[in-house]
């Protein structure tokens, strides 16, 4: 029978103690270094131009009280390098002396050079006065080094998109014999999601810079359109003036022909005079102009009276509309009367255009649980769903079908669901091929959205 003396069991006790110490330092240790990454991870994801970006990674140190660290960054043809003391004030101060004039060489031993030679980390652990010397370049930013404390560090590269965009160089004031794989790997991880923050900053600025682009460029289209179109409004009322007066036989006797050719005359300026006018409200509610006078509005009377302007066309072509739930006081919204009434001659005249001769329209007032509404239903060929969106772009017309449609420059519905959002409400559709279309136009409802109507009017 073996036994033990009291010295052995003490002992052992002792080396278990010491390993469960470890051990639990160990995951000490792990659960800062997570913590740190997800707060890392998480500053990183709001930085989105590089301004931002670079506040963020001048505070990225590795745990622990002894350390430091310095960042490279490549900013098109050059490299930007960040002293980054962990927490000391005076620290601070002195390592803010580096900045901006503290440049890397390409022989510098850590650093941006160093990992774009190797391509890999690199861990510097023994002769590190030899390498600040080195990578120094000057007496004083030799000192400076030396006072904030250099006794080893690891550099790691700064990926994104497979290339190289800088490095991280992780110093501890403490002299070591290495570095451990776990701290390897750690180093890499802060490395990697610089990285990936720095690539998603990149692919953000690109976005942006085409959409502002894209913006001017718009912008500018608009403003030449909406000159030119106010430009071809002078000479087209003159056109309609004279014809007017020769009509009147103001310049002398008229034929019962050339009356019928002034007449054509005369209905082809009024065409493009209206098509003109189209442009002209599209490109001051696109670019902002247009105003709003926000008020409680019985939609009712509204509807009933585009369809009483609308109804001679309407009747021209055979067709019929009726109006229901459109009694005064009936629906109620918080909205601008004549935009409003603009809405709805632009969606009836769609629908007559779209619906064929003989076929019945319906104007419909109503609340919903979205908000007040007037739709107006159609008997057209419908909409695919396909195309359901894109109706409602500027200058896009369906392809003229059975319907046999009029003229025009696609401008209708652009328009209405543009002034529709204006006044914080919305234009839909909902169609059904061979059946028909549906479109609304919900609106705030009176009294209770005053405030927030109020608020966004231009």
């Amino acid at each position: 029978m073996t036994t033990f003396s009291d010295e052995t069991v003490a002992g052992r006790l002792i080396v278990a103690a010491l390993a469960e110490t470890d051990r639990a330092d160990a995951a000490e240790r792990r659960s800062e270094r997570l913590d740190y990454l997800a707060g890392l991870q998480e500053r990183l994801a709001a930085s989105l131009d590089e301004t931002e970006m670079r506040k963020t990674l001048a505070g990225v140190c590795l745990p622990g009280a002894d350390s430091w660290a310095i960042v490279d960054l490549v900013q098109r043809d050059a490299v930007l390098r960040l002293a980054i003391p962990r927490a000391d004030e005076t620290d601070r101060v002195i390592a803010e002396s580096l900045n901006g004039q503290w440049m890397p060489r390409d022989d510098d031993p850590f650093g941006y050079p160093a990992v774009k030679r190797t391509g890999r980390t690199i861990a510097l652990v023994h002769g590190l006065d030899d390498v600040l010397i080195a990578a120094a370049h000057r007496p004083e930013n030799l000192t400076i080094l030396r006072a904030l404390g250099f006794a080893a560090c690891l550099v790691v590269p700064i990926r994104s998109a497979d290339r190289i965009d800088g490095a991280i160089t992780f110093v501890t004031r403490r002299a070591r014999d290495r570095y451990t794989d776990d701290e390897i790997a750690f180093a890499e991880q802060v490395a990697a999601a610089c990285g990936r923050a720095l690539e998603n900053v990149r692919q953000f600025t690109a976005v942006d810079q085409r959409r502002k682009a894209a913006e001017d460029s718009d912008r500018a289209k608009t403003d030449a359109l909406g000159h030119v179109t106010h430009e071809l409004r002078t000479p087209l009322s003159a056109i309609g003036g004279y014809a007017e007066l020769m009509q009147m036989g103001v310049r002398g006797p008229v034929t019962e022909g050339q009356r019928r050719d002034l007449e054509r005359i005369r209905w082809n300026q009024q065409h493009l005079l209206s098509l003109i006018t189209q442009i002209l409200s599209f490109v001051r509610v696109d670019t902002g102009r247009a105003e709003f006078t926000i008020a409680d509005v019985d939609l009712g009377p509204v509807a009933a009276s585009a369809v009483e302007m609308i109804a001679p066309l309407i009747s021209a072509k055979g067709q019929a509309v009726v109006c229901e739930g459109c009694e005064p006081g009936a629906t109620m919204a918080r909205a601008d009367a004549d935009k409003v009434r603009q809405i709805a001659i632009n969606l009836i005249t769609n629908a007559m255009k779209y619906s064929p001769e003989r076929s019945r329209l319906v104007v419909r007032c109503g609340t919903s649980a979205m908000g007040p509404f007037i739709e107006v239903c159609d008997e057209g060929e419908g909409i695919a769903e396909d195309q359901l969106e894109s109706i409602f772009e500027a200058f896009v017309q369906l392809p003229a079908g059975a319907a046999k449609r009029s003229g025009g420059v696609g401008l209708g519905l652009a328009i209405a669901r543009q002034l529709a959002r204006g006044m914080n409400g919305e234009l839909s559709v909902v169609s059904a091929l061979t059946v028909g279309s549906t479109f609304r136009m919900t609106l705030p409802a009176a009294g209770r959205a005053r405030r927030s109507t109020d608020e966004s009017q231009p």
